[in-house]
């Protein structure tokens, strides 16, 4: 397993063909899912509120440093990805798209 670190200089196809950043073995045993939460990046400030209001932690979501909020100019993934992509990327990451509903 390979898993994604620093800058990477070669096109995105190229990225996505030969790159392995698969993270399921980090919250899967046995196939089967152990974490109690997921805090998605697509749903960031909700699931943050969720896990905070359930640990009763006090949370202020303009304190949550933004990275790279300006980074892509189009903001829809799925132009970057052809066909081929889309069924590299689903094959590599089949659990992630069942378990939280993704598609393309």
């Amino acid at each position: 397993m390979v898993i994604f670190k620093g800058s990477y200089s070669g096109s995105f196809y190229d990225f996505v063909r030969n790159n392995d950043c698969i993270n399921y073995t980090r919250y899967f045993i046995n196939d089967k899912s152990c974490i109690d939460f997921y805090i998605r990046f697509e749903f960031l400030e909700e699931d943050l509120q969720k896990v905070c209001k359930k640990l009763n932690i006090e949370y202020d979501i303009n304190k949550l440093l933004k990275f790279k909020s300006n980074f892509r100019k189009d903001k829809d993934y799925r132009k970057y990805y052809d066909e081929e992509l889309k069924q590299i990327v689903y094959d590599k990451h089949k659990k992630e798209f069942e378990l939280f509903g993704y598609k393309f």
